[in-house]
């Protein structure tokens, strides 16, 4: 396999064609990362994607089981107890604790292994070959892991991650895996509404779920432990 080799986005052979809007991003600053890896074996199993669907052609959202092991949720887990936490209620850069109360830790270059890189790739390429046909450019901002304490009123109200300034205007797929196990915590639901439906995702560890990522979507209050996820987006140009 070709070593993993950083620069200023991260890439799949097959998010192509190539973004025209990478200058503009490159500008940006802040997480942009650049990745170039061979091609891994899919990501997923015939029969086991599921979709769901409203009035549109694309799938308001898509759902993969298994795609992290019990044990890589562990490892995952255990960076709340080993890495600097952030504070999730900015929003915007703003103190916004009635939209959302989370701890957050990114996992940039220096502080993720390659094989969760990897893994989400792969799952993204394709999951989006098969059912979104997005024209993807890459990863543009560092992977994030985010936990929802009850004992914090941890939850994250309506909102689409699409749009504002930064990466974020550039951002077409959400990616969200399920790392808690589901008894360990009541509340803490990821809900999407894409199409005034609103439809409470799978909470199976270890359960990717990829949605458009200018679909509203929230994540229920914790009423009791704590909700542990993986989130990322896939960046590409402007929807046509």
């Amino acid at each position: 396999m070709t070593p993993l080799v950083w620069g200023n986005t991260l890439r799949h052979p097959s998010f192509l064609p190539k973004p025209p809007f990478a200058p503009h991003i490159e500008s940006l600053g802040g997480r942009g990362r650049f990745l170039d890896v061979t091609p891994m074996r899919p990501a997923i199993i015939p029969g086991h994607l599921q979709a769901g669907y409203g009035n549109r052609l694309a799938p308001n959202y898509v759902t993969l089981p298994g795609i992290l092991s019990p044990e890589e949720c562990e490892r995952l887990i255990a960076r709340f107890e080993t890495r600097e936490l952030e504070d999730g209620g900015l929003v915007g850069e703003v103190s916004a604790p009635d939209v959302r109360r989370a701890d957050l830790v990114w996992l940039d270059a220096e502080r993720v292994d390659q094989w969760v890189l990897t893994r989400m790739m792969t799952l993204v390429a394709d999951a989006n070959r098969e059912m979104f046909d997005f024209v993807l450019g890459g990863f543009d901002e560092a992977l994030q892991l985010t936990r929802y304490r009850a004992d914090a009123l941890g939850h994250y109200d309506w909102h689409a991650d699409r749009g504002g300034a930064g990466f974020s205007r550039f951002r077409k797929l959400s990616v969200v895996v399920q790392l808690s196990q589901p008894e360990t915590y009541e509340g803490g639901d990821l809900e999407i509404n894409a199409t005034g439906i609103v439809e409470a995702m799978p909470r199976d560890r270890g359960m990717a779920i990829l949605f458009p990522s200018h679909a509203l979507h929230r994540i229920t209050p914790v009423t009791n432990g704590t909700r542990h996820s993986l989130v990322t987006w896939v960046h590409g140009p402007n929807f046509r």
